[in-house]
């Protein structure tokens, strides 16, 4: 009786693991990008704010500087005998 060999093979399966990989490479991408968008935006309203926070101190110094004018004035006046 012939002798039996077992022969063992290992199973060739495909993995689909790289386009699987490389699309959540892409999406991932995505998502960074539309961060960095919003970051962008986010950095534009800050400059706008920022801009008018400088406007509204320009304009309080210029308001009390009139004010302190006035009361001068008014003090200049508030001495002056008849």
């Amino acid at each position: 009786m012939p002798k039996a060999t077992a022969t063992t093979s290992t199973p060739t399966t495909t993995t689909r693991t790289e386009p699987a990989n490389e699309s959540a490479i892409k999406s991932v991408i995505q998502q960074v990008e539309k961060i960095k968008d919003s970051l962008k935006e986010v950095l534009q309203d800050l400059t706008g704010v920022l801009t008018g926070l400088k406007s509204a101190e320009k304009e309080k110094k210029a308001t009390e500087k009139e004010i302190e004018s006035i009361r001068a004035t008014l003090k200049t006046i508030q001495n002056v005998k008849i």
